[in-house]
């Protein structure tokens, strides 16, 4: 394989295939992963609707007949999700593990194709594919290649459809919190989970944004209240952050 054309990162596929067959558990940093659907949901809500994908982010199905590729789906938290609200969606996974536990849990019924593949593989098997919108949330600092990972995403989205990032900074700040904490403290993420020098900072991936004709809309923080269990979102981006753009022509 030519590495320098894979998104593939050995070290963290073995982690994260260890943790998939009780990732429905919602212990640990499944938890914090799955408490992330509601703000997340609200923000690319938000996002669609200033792209004019979607007129209405009210009601039970606001993402009716939308088509939403969601990239490093793992065991389908997201995707359950989106497809809930009316959403056509395809989950991609590099770990055939997460893949099997996503397909699982899956009601029956539910609109959601899963596929154990990357990125790049994905663009290379569906020649043209397009969706309203890609997410990858909690993705980008897991893979090799990040700038590749966006440029084939990027080749993913309808113009004018958008790519919605959730991922963590690279700064003291989220070592303490990402790191030391969530690791080496608490142990709810395994050791070795959130390499430091794979957190990418959001000049970085606004950068490959605009490399490939993603036009960076929003930017903004998250950070999790542990005593709510919720996510809300904040004006420093110096730990977990969230961006969308949206696809020129």
């Amino acid at each position: 394989m030519d590495k320098s054309a894979s998104t593939i990162c050995e070290s963290q596929q073995e982690i994260w295939s260890g943790v998939a067959n009780s990732a429905w558990n919602l212990n640990g940093a499944m938890g914090l992963l799955h408490s992330m659907n509601t703000l997340r949901t609200t923000l690319l809500l938000e996002g669609l609707t200033e792209s004019g994908i979607i007129t209405n982010k009210e009601g039970t199905r606001p993402l009716e007949g939308v088509r939403i590729l969601d990239i490093g789906c793992g065991v389908g938290f997201w995707s359950e999700a989106l497809a809930q609200l009316g959403a056509n969606v395809t989950g991609v996974d590099s770990v055939m593990e997460n893949i099997k536990a996503a397909e699982a849990h899956m009601a029956p019924g539910m609109n959601i194709n899963y596929d154990c593949t990357t990125v790049e593989d994905y663009l290379r098997d569906h020649p043209g594919a397009q969706f309203d919108a890609v997410v990858a949330s909690e993705v980008i600092e897991h893979v090799e290649n990040p700038e590749l990972f966006v440029s084939c995403a990027s080749k993913l989205i309808k113009v004018g459809g958008i790519f919605f990032v959730t991922t963590i900074n690279r700064t003291v700040f989220s070592w303490c919190v990402a790191i030391l904490l969530l690791e080496y403290i608490l142990g709810i993420a395994e050791v070795g989970t959130h390499p430091y020098n794979k957190l990418l900072t959001p000049t970085e991936v606004e950068n490959w944004f605009s490399r490939a004709s993603i036009e960076p809309k929003y930017l903004t923080g998250q950070f999790y209240n542990p005593i709510t269990k919720n996510w809300f979102r904040i004006s420093s981006t110096q730990v977990f952050w969230v961006m969308y753009g949206v696809k020129k022509a």
